[in-house]
């Protein structure tokens, strides 16, 4: 199979459009156009680019192979953070920043009253594949936790995967944008590892900086209703977003014309 012809099978088989994908990895329309009708092949990057955005091995992009997935990154990095697997000797962190009062009962959950508790939580709450752990660059400390929380909303329907994404952070790191920033890799690894086509997040009545990040990320508003918070043994207004593939790939910043 040609080059061209498995790049628009990829394609087609996961939804998408050539605008969607072209956008995704930031080249002009008419050159990914070309791409898919064998008019010459895409240098590295861009290569690399394709086989990360349709999460297969370079190899079976090629034509080279047959086995096609390539194994999802569990470590990513932003500027500021490393975003990786919790382990068990991050409870001491974990509790250093849960068990502040004005951190978990905001979102849901109450304060942790031991590392041993943290540790439970560790093992069970952040153990799922697509939670991760916010590890400060510059300390080496957990300062957060970001992923999705098997969260569906409406209802997850079998034509349009969905999850929801949920976020904590140290009171201590407030206001220097790094929730935005770890949510951003998040919700990349979501459409493009997960292969999610909606991702919903939401905040209670009165968290406005639960709000701003949600408003930074891109997502529209939904609905609002009354839902029960278990942890909490409460009832709250709760306000819901979503963010689609489409409108996430469509934010992302075309790069300068290419090959």
């Amino acid at each position: 199979m040609n080059f061209g012809k498995r790049l628009r099978n990829l394609r087609e088989g996961q939804g998408d459009t050539q605008e969607t994908v072209a956008r995704a990895i930031g080249i002009p329309l008419r050159n990914y156009q070309r791409f898919e009708h064998n008019e010459g092949l895409p240098r590295f990057e861009i290569f690399c680019a394709l086989a990360d955005y349709f999460q297969v091995n370079m190899d079976y992009l090629a034509g080279r192979t047959d086995l096609r997935d390539a194994p999802p990154p569990r470590i990513m990095e932003t500027d500021r953070l490393r975003l990786r697997p919790f382990r068990d000797d991050d409870a001491p962190d974990v509790f250093a920043y849960a068990r502040n009062p004005a951190v978990g009962p905001v979102a849901g959950w109450p304060p942790h009253n031991s590392e041993s508790e943290s540790l439970e939580i560790i093992r069970t709450v952040f153990s799922k594949p697509g939670v991760f752990a916010m590890e400060l660059k510059e300390t080496g400390h957990v300062i957060g936790s970001v992923g999705f929380v098997d969260g569906h909303p409406e209802g997850l329907r079998p034509d349009c995967p969905d999850n929801e994404l949920g976020y904590a952070l140290s009171q201590d790191c407030w206001g220097r944008g790094l929730t935005t920033e770890a949510a951003r890799a998040v919700l990349r690894y979501g459409f493009a590892v997960f292969k999610f086509h909606v991702i919903w997040c939401g905040y209670y009545e009165g968290n406005d900086r639960s709000r701003r990040v949600v408003e930074k990320l891109g997502f529209r508003y939904r609905f609002q209703r009354e839902t029960d918070v278990p942890l909490m043994g409460d009832r709250r207004l709760t306000h819901f977003y979503t963010l689609t593939k489409e409108d996430w790939y469509g934010q992302l910043p075309s790069a300068s014309p290419g090959r």
